[in-house]
């Protein structure tokens, strides 16, 4: 008997896997372990026809002789198929064992004969990856699921864990037929009532504070009865609020839940769970702790995010350094034409060694209308200056750059001026492969 499992609570990735398993390979039967996400069990009760999994109560794991699992290496994700786990660990002849992740190696992962683990966003990647090798058609609904395997594990192609064999995967997807509009829906369904009670509880007890410069938010919903998918809240709050990176503690009877996301690229949510016995990948993850409330819940989280901090890249990395400066009293066509010689947009203005103004190309274009260029800068520069700390993440420099609309901050250190980031820095970071202007 041949069979694939996934580890309980399902999401899209899981079953995507296991019906793309199944094109592969048409004898295998789909095993289900334990209870599937919300939005798969309500995915599933529109298309229990087409993608019917069988309850592993009622498969002789004994019988078994080949297995695969999908989406998941992890033994301790798999305790519900205990007698095939232990012919696993035992490393039986008599099975074969061929491993389908994506997630990072964990102490507890389990091996096989064949092991196909690729750093990408999804696992049904790689699967649909090999149905376009042996060109196995895919129908519109296979496809559609396939595809919400691939969206719901890399945030709809924004998680940092995005590569662009998930993008090419989808994009096939989509040429098979795959319907956006059941997407949109499957991706973003209405919270259920103890979700919205979920919801309304975190953000009344989330704070927030810093690690290495990253904002860190940690909510705390205390339950009788847990909501189905607390990770659906989590992600809603997380777009929603804007947090760069957001926890979800929930406490339910003797158990307590932890869902992290974040939206930046320089956070490992999986790692950092990983070492509270939970896991993950770059994007997202969670863990679950037995006879431990939220209050030592939240202190282990902030324990494993001190042992495992975010490493945001930050201004001073980018910021161009010395920098060019222009005494007030220069004249404007002076300053232009030390913009044009060093290739420059714009300065920052001192008096006597202190910042006093800022002024850019634009400011001269507008003396040369006005036929004042032997004016000083003075008369023409922006004299409030907005200015950031060299340690400051990057990300924090774009967000000023945004709020206040300007183009280059002067940066700081111990109040000196050290160095200076503009926008075209920024694109750089933004378009790696995009040659940037001049300052």
């Amino acid at each position: 008997m041949e069979l694939v499992v996934s580890h309980s609570h399902a999401d899209f990735d899981a079953l995507a896997s296991q019906v793309a398993i199944h094109k592969l390979f048409p004898d295998v039967v789909r095993a289900r372990i334990g209870k599937v996400s919300t939005p798969v069990r309500d995915f599933l009760a529109l298309h229990k026809d087409h993608f019917e999994l069988t309850p592993i109560q009622e498969i002789d794991l004994a019988a078994v002789s080949r297995v695969f699992l999908v989406d998941v290496r992890r033994a301790s994700r798999l305790k519900a198929i205990e007698p095939l786990l232990r012919r696993i660990q035992e490393k039986d002849p008599d099975l074969e064992v061929i491993i389908y992740d994506h997630h990072e190696a964990a102490p507890d992962d389990l091996t096989g004969n064949v092991e196909v683990v690729e750093p990408i966003g999804a696992t049904v990647t790689v699967l649909i990856e090999e149905l376009r090798r042996r060109e196995i058609p895919i129908n519109p609904v296979e496809a559609t699921l396939l595809a919400l395997g691939i969206y719901s594990d890399t945030g709809s192609l924004t998680y940092p864990n995005t590569t662009p064999r998930d993008v090419e995967a989808a994009g096939f997807l989509i040429s098979c037929g795959a319907s956006l509009a059941t997407l949109r829906y499957f991706l973003h369904l209405p919270l259920k009532p103890l979700q919205r009670e979920a919801m309304i509880c975190m953000l009344k007890n989330t704070k927030v504070f810093k690690v290495n410069g990253v904002r860190v938010g940690i909510g705390v919903v205390q339950m009788k009865k847990a909501p189905n998918s607390f990770s659906e809240v989590v992600n809603d709050i997380l777009t929603i609020e804007g947090y760069e990176v957001l926890f979800g503690i929930l406490a339910h009877g003797k158990h307590t839940t932890v869902i992290g996301r974040t939206q930046v690229p320089h956070v490992d949510i999986g790692s950092i769970l990983q070492g509270l016995g939970g896991g993950g990948h770059a994007g997202a993850g969670s863990v679950k702790f037995r006879n431990t409330d939220d209050k030592e819940a939240r202190r282990s989280l902030v324990k494993a995010l001190r042992a495992c901090p975010p490493r945001p890249r930050l201004v001073r990395h980018l910021m161009c350094t010395p920098v060019h400066t222009l005494d007030h009293e220069t004249l404007l066509q002076h300053a232009e034409d030390d913009f044009l010689r060093f290739n420059i947009s714009g300065a920052p203005v001192l008096k006597g060694g202190v910042i006093v103004g800022i002024i850019s190309r634009r400011d001269i274009r507008g003396a040369h209308r006005d036929e004042r260029k032997r004016l000083p800068v003075s008369s023409r520069m922006a004299h409030e200056v907005k200015t950031i700390g060299s340690y400051e993440p990057l990300l924090r420099a774009m967000e000023r750059m945004v709020t206040e609309d300007i183009g280059r901050l002067p940066v700081l250190e111990n109040g000196n001026l050290v160095g200076i980031v503009t926008r075209s820095d920024v694109m750089r970071v933004l378009y790696p492969g995009k040659r940037a202007k001049g300052r």
